[in-house]
């Protein structure tokens, strides 16, 4: 009963203290362009990931600190932004997946993942893999919103 008690209180603590960011990133999730307009959709995902990475500097980890922050450096770099839009272009559109399962052999993938890897260069020379976990990030936020 006491810990039931002690999870409400905490959770009624958390909304106070990130109630800013929760509301700016219901607002956000709920103006979501689309696909389609890139310009737009990176207008719209940004303020999105500067909310996850204030979220993950709060917390004690530095793993998401790290992934958030790539996202943002790949949202900001319009090579790899337009990689990753294609990507979720293909996502949506099932060129990724085959029943469920990702197709690593498509041309356009294999395309957009090189494209990819040579930006983690940049953004990421001492762990490229921080960049692919980033992007993963960006396209599990965009197709949890356009599945919905």
């Amino acid at each position: 009963m006491f810990e039931k008690l002690k999870n409400i209180i905490s959770g009624v603590g958390i909304v106070f203290k990130y109630g800013d960011i929760i509301s700016s990133v219901v607002t956000a999730w709920n103006s979501f362009p689309g696909l389609d307009d890139s310009p737009r959709l990176k207008k719209w995902i940004k303020p999105l990931l500067l909310d996850a990475s204030t979220l993950a500097l709060a917390t004690k980890t530095t793993i998401d600190d790290a992934i958030t922050i790539a996202a943002l450096r790949i949202v900001d770099n319009e090579r790899s932004w337009n990689a990753v839009h294609a990507m979720a272009l293909l996502v949506r559109d099932g060129g990724l997946f085959k029943d469920g399962v990702l197709v690593p052999e498509s041309q356009a993938y294999t395309e957009n993942l090189n494209v990819v890897n040579d930006v983690a260069k940049d953004i990421s020379p001492g762990c490229p893999a921080l960049v692919h976990a980033a992007i993963g990030l960006i396209l599990f936020l965009l197709q949890q919103r356009f599945s919905k």
